[in-house]
């Protein structure tokens, strides 16, 4: 029997295409952050200003990584880099629990949630958490919050607005 290898009513290859998670993010990874000798030539091209964009308009893309891969490696060692950096002088930093803080949340902030869904009931709850706690505790709640989420929320916004300009 000859078994065929596309199918003959819309010629798509046949096979088996089913693949882990593990695997799709392995192959996300890879994709995304293939780091040959493209990305060197595009990190060396940058130094010079306008010259990428200069080799783009010409034509020249094939010696240079993408500009969608170009973000996404940039954001990645962005991100990771302030991270890192803002957690270890966090440690090395211990709070003056004299010292008054700086943030305030308003008594009557959680009164003005709408609490009939699952999230705001979630916000209505963590603000009024964030009410009783003594200010220097809020401070390093906030701080360790903004450090957690930031990164993540910059790095799908960072594209919004750049749309938006």
């Amino acid at each position: 029997m000859i078994e065929i290898e596309y199918c003959s009513a819309c010629g798509q290859r046949r096979g088996d295409y089913r693949r882990s998670m593990w695997w799709l993010m392995g192959e996300l990874v890879r994709e995304t952050l293939e780091l040959d000798g493209r990305l060197w030539r595009t990190l060396r091209a940058m130094v010079h200003p306008g010259r990428l964009t200069r080799e783009f308009n010409e034509g020249r893309r094939s010696r240079y990584i993408s500009p969608v891969r170009l973000y996404l490696f940039m954001s990645v060692v962005m991100f990771a880099t302030a991270s890192i950096s803002l957690r270890i002088n966090l440690m090395l930093l211990e709070p003056d629990a004299s010292a008054p803080g700086v943030t305030r949340v308003d008594a009557d902030a959680a009164a003005h949630v709408d609490d009939h869904n699952a999230m705001g009931r979630q916000l209505k709850r963590r603000l009024e958490e964030l009410e009783h706690m003594p200010a220097t505790e809020r401070d390093r709640e906030l701080f360790v919050g903004a450090l957690d989420h930031g990164p993540v929320v910059m790095f799908f916004m960072l594209p919004v607005f750049a749309v938006l300009l």
